[in-house]
């Protein structure tokens, strides 16, 4: 996810106004310090070398076979510092959104959410505010990915010193988008 994060504003450290700093997530994958945590039997996310990628269209049995499971599940960020005197925080990632032609109400299965008070383990006794993101499906044919356009962290979650990130993702049993992130 490079340039993940954007900070506006003045840093706390060095007091030096800038238009534009990004958190240091400069590898383009998600491997390192990312948590997945699945709310169904089977887990929605996957990791390879470039990517992390959601879908509910896999080789669940290990036969060879894919097909569509009913799965739900989230990918959430590594604690990440939000301390600044002023500014403002917004996030963007680089994305693909396939396949929506097979679901229909896609668009409700793909969010973004933020917590100040998840402890890095106990997903379910944090507190999640849903993020205002809009999922647009991929422009494209091949898995090219797209910027997500900047999301506005709320003020709340500006000057704490952990607040994490939640990608999650559903699909029903009928059918499955696939989002990459990258």
């Amino acid at each position: 996810l490079e340039n993940f994060f954007i900070l506006e504003g003045e840093a706390e450290n060095n007091n030096t106004p800038s238009s534009e700093k990004t958190l240091p997530y400069l590898s383009s994958n998600l491997n390192a310090d990312w948590t997945i945590y699945s709310t169904t039997e089977n887990n929605p996310w996957s990791q390879g070398s470039s990517y992390t990628q959601a879908t509910g269209y896999q080789n669940w049995d290990g036969t060879g076979s894919k097909y569509n499971k009913e799965v739900d599940g989230y990918l959430i960020s590594p604690a990440i510092n939000t301390k600044c005197e002023s500014g403002k925080v917004k996030i963007n990632f680089d994305q693909t959104i396939r396949y929506t032609n097979n679901v229909s109400g896609w668009e409700n299965n793909h969010k973004v959410y933020i917590s100040g008070n998840y402890d890095g383990q106990n997903f379910d006794a944090a507190t999640w505010e849903e993020l205002p993101y809009k999922p647009e499906a991929s422009p494209y044919t091949d898995w090219t990915l797209y910027n997500s356009g900047d999301i506005q962290i709320p003020d709340a979650y500006v000057g704490q010193d952990s607040i994490y990130v939640a990608f999650w993702f559903h699909a029903p049993a009928s059918a499955s988008t696939t989002w990459e992130l990258e």
